[in-house]
This record gives C-alpha cells, sequence and structure tokens, in this order.
C-alpha cells in the first residue's frame, strides 16, 4: 500500500499463532519441568472461542482463558508481524489504538535521532505515531516448522517468510 490509512482497523493482531481444528490462536508452550521440550501448548482464548472446546478442558485464570493442546493436534505453527516506511524508512509496527502505532527502527542511530525515535543502538529505537504518517504498511507472515518452537524443523518450513500488501 502506497497510500495513507488514517486508521489501524484491519490489521491483524502481531505474534505467534498456531492453527487448531481450523482456526488461529496465539499460543505458548506448555513445558513441565521448564527448558525440557513440550509436548502440548497452551492455546490464548478469547472469549468467544472458549465454546469450541470441551468446558472441561478450557482453564480461566485472571480473566484469561486457555486451553492445552497436544502439538500432534496443531496444523501448523505461524508469526505475525507488521513493516511499514515512516520517513522513507523501513519500520516493524505494532498497533497502540485506533489511530496509532508503535515504530521500531534498528539500524542508523544518528538517523533515529533525527526522526525523534527514543532507545538506542542496541535495543533498537521506538516512537508511537499516527498510522496516517505511514505508508507501504505490510503484513509479514513467517511459517514455523511444527517444531520449531523448541528448535527442531522437521518439515524445513522454519524462516520462510510471506508477506501481504495490506489493503
Amino acid at each position: 500500500m502506497t497510500d495513507r490509512q488514517s486508521s489501524t482497523a484491519g490489521l491483524r493482531s502481531w505474534g505467534q499463532f498456531s492453527v487448531v481444528g481450523g482456526p488461529e490462536f496465539p499460543y505458548i508452550v506448555d513445558s513441565h519441568p521448564p527448558h525440557e521440550a513440550a509436548d502440548a501448548i497452551l492455546l490464548l482464548l478469547d472469549p468467544q472461542e472458549v465454546a469450541l472446546f470441551a468446558p472441561e478442558k478450557v482453564t480461566q485464570s485472571g480473566g484469561r482463558y486457555s486451553v492445552r493442546v497436544p502439538v500432534r493436534d496443531v496444523a501448523r505453527f505461524f508469526s505475525r508481524g507488521h513493516t511499514g516506511r515512516w520517513y522513507g524508512e523501513e519500520v516493524g509496527v505494532v498497533v497502540v489504538d485506533d489511530q496509532h502505532v508503535r515504530v521500531a527502527y534498528d539500524r542508523d542511530p544518528r538517523l533515529a535521532k533525527l526522526m525523534g525515535l527514543e532507545g538506542n543502538q542496541y535495543d533498537g529505537f521506538t516512537a508511537v505515531v499516527p498510522v496516517s504518517e505511514l505508508t507501504e504498511l505490510v503484513e509479514v507472515v513467517t511459517p514455523h516448522g511444527i517444531g520449531d518452537w523448541n528448535g527442531y524443523d522437521p518439515d524445513g518450513t522454519a524462516g520462510t517468510t510471506e508477506t501481504e500488501e495490506h489493503p
């Protein structure tokens, strides 16, 4: 997209996801004890998604719902993020609210300071800006092998990136 947009509406959530039974869910690895290979993941559910699973399998903690599923039930893992151009430079993009995004930049520290970004050359530079200041907003999807979340990539798809221009 080369035109600017005035709202973040339509930008899908960023992060790591798994596909189980059709829908995609954010997840965390369920490893007991920690640092050992996990055989299950915890799907993080929105309230309307709870009905997709047997009620006795769903847990609630701190207002969040989750369900433990075996890794063998996962059709695919992937991560999703967004990039765009701000002041002509490629930046990472995370939605803050309906009108604003956080841009992340990790290249030239002098240019970052000129653009008004805060941070440093080691941790990167960020700023919250109106989404209308961005051009070329693109969704980036990176597939991960079924076991890639713990360093194993049996189907060889880890690191293959797909991009989709945001309408």
